[in-house]
């Protein structure tokens, strides 16, 4: 009577070593590979590629095959061995790393577009994500992804890599300066600029300053009725780097004189208490 092989698997296999085997069947949910004679490990279809975690099985082997797999796992108890045949291919995320870093260009497929981003396919059949955010230096809108199609080739910056993870973030925005920034160099606040309408709401006044560069007003500002298209002389009162707008008042000129109108009859006033209390003292 032959021996039982599973008496010996702990002395043939360890968990970690790589061996040859042989794929004895596939199913929807994996492949069984057999590494010694009455001894089948299963490749879990997690198992069989780095990059498509869910792929059917049998694109990848066939029966009959001759496969290296690596020992993941031995229970004993349940007899049964856990095996992986992606393990013994270099993981993708780890040579991406190898060859670039953080900052670095690369190119890349529009695979998919989701409410929060694109997925590129690039280098090595992995993807990188660019977050919404990271699409344009506009406030981040889903109404900027239709400007992409699937198969589209762009380029992209690469802002980090978690080989962990298995993530890469990727930027669109970041291959340009931004341009609100870059403005603010030239155009303090209290700057007089000029821009042209482009929206009036029912509150608000919005104006398109420069290139990607947008501005609001209040509506109440204006003592006349504005349209787009026309032009408008405001200041440069605040900024808001979250919403990616510069807020602009065609009145702040006259509050200023007025405060310092107001600050010069205080001060005048003051002057002439001094001098009547002087003249009572005398």
């Amino acid at each position: 009577m032959d021996a039982d092989p599973w008496k010996k698997i702990s002395e043939e296999f360890t968990v970690g070593a790589k061996t040859k085997g042989v794929v004895t069947s596939i199913t929807d949910y994996g492949c069984f590979v057999e590494i010694s004679d009455g001894i089948e490990g299963l490749v879990h279809i997690s198992e069989l590629d780095w990059a498509n975690r869910n792929i059917n099985p049998r694109r990848l082997v066939e029966v009959g095959q001759e496969v290296e797999v690596m020992v993941l796992e031995i229970n004993d108890e349940r007899r049964r061995v856990s095996l992986g045949l992606k393990q013994c291919k270099q993981n993708p995320w780890e040579a991406f790393s190898e060859k670039y870093k953080v900052g670095d260009l690369v190119e890349g497929q529009v695979k998919s577009t989701t409410d929060f981003g694109l997925f590129l396919g690039i280098e090595g059949g992995i993807d990188g994500l660019v977050h919404l955010t990271d699409v344009s230096w506009k406030q981040p809108t889903e109404s900027i992804l239709r400007e992409y199609s699937k198969k589209d080739t762009i380029k992209a910056k690469i802002l980090s890599i978690d080989i962990e993870r298995e993530r890469i973030s990727l930027g669109i925005k970041q291959l340009e300066e931004d341009p609100l920034q870059k403005y603010l160099q030239n155009n303090a606040k209290g700057t007089l600029i000029n821009s042209k309408v482009v929206e009036v709401t029912a509150e608000s006044v919005h104006v398109e300053i420069d290139k990607d560069v947008s501005g609001i007003l209040n509506l109440s500002d204006f003592s006349k009725e504005v349209l787009k298209g026309d032009t408008v002389s405001s200041y440069i009162v605040g900024i808001d780097r979250k919403a990616y707008k510069i807020f602009l008042s065609i009145t702040q000129v006259s509050s200023e004189k007025s405060s310092k109108s107001t600050a010069k009859d205080k001060s005048k006033t003051s002057a002439a208490m001094m001098s009547s209390s002087d003249d009572e003292k005398a």
